[in-house]
């Protein structure tokens, strides 16, 4: 609380700036306190916003996006959705902007704030478009992978199993790009945890997806041999 109130009363923007880098988000005091200096840090920018106009006092557009990008998941970190819904919106808008003048430099942002955007709308009850905004992560994220960002696999596998989990939302007859989705992304997990296990959780949590789907859809047989795997994966991470 008092380091909070230390950050409303600063007016030391590049501190700000270099605090807002280092604060953890561990625990809820730190997630308040990450928060406060996003808002601070977009109070003292001369727009007002943060995220448009000319980059000033240092800040670059890559940056600004960067703060809204951030604003957006602290306030969904302490559950705030409706405030981070338009931070995670402009965070979008900032990063295409940057894609669109400076091609292929900003790709991996650029779907990053998709997913988050598209987890902000699942959350609030708006499945179509947090959909839309997963399948457009994945086209971004894929381009990134066929040209070589094979790191990158685990978040393309995330946004094709986000996209199938908020489809599946949509209503009592399911989409069949929702049991397409899911497939991609078991697959796409695959692929990664052979490289690095650390992607092993998330093949996990895609192994359920898909079971999910494919007992939507009438598949029981299918659907078990999955979720026994999923539960395989769960009890070796454990």
């Amino acid at each position: 609380q008092a380091l909070a109130e230390v950050v409303r009363a600063s007016s030391d923007l590049r501190l700000l700036t270099e605090l807002e880098t280092l604060v953890p988000v561990s625990t809820v005091n730190l997630r308040v306190l990450a928060l406060e200096l996003c808002r601070r840090i977009q109070e003292l920018l001369p727009d007002g916003n943060g995220v448009t106009g000319e980059g000033t006092r240092g800040f670059s557009s890559a940056e600004r996006a960067r703060l809204s990008n951030n604003l957006a998941l602290r306030f969904s970190d302490l559950g705030q959705l409706r405030e981070a819904l338009p931070a995670a919106e402009e965070a979008v808008r900032a990063y295409e902007d940057l894609t669109d003048r400076n091609p292929g430099q900003f790709l991996a942002q650029w779907a990053g704030a998709l997913n988050n955007l598209a987890q902000v709308l699942g959350q609030l009850g708006k499945p179509a478009q947090a959909a839309d905004r997963a399948k457009e992560a994945a086209h971004v994220y894929r381009l990134l992978v066929d040209e070589g960002m094979t790191e990158l696999m685990p978040h393309l596998g995330l946004s094709f199993k986000n996209q199938s989990d908020w489809l599946s939302e949509l209503g009592n007859r399911l989409p069949p790009a929702a049991l397409e989705s899911a497939s991609q992304a078991v697959k796409i997990y695959r692929q990664a945890a052979a490289r690095d296990h650390a992607a092993l959780p998330g093949l996990a949590a895609s192994l359920v997806s898909y079971s999910n789907r494919l007992a939507s859809l009438g598949h029981p047989a299918e659907a078990l041999q999955s979720a026994e795997e999923a539960q395989r994966l769960y009890d070796q991470l454990r």
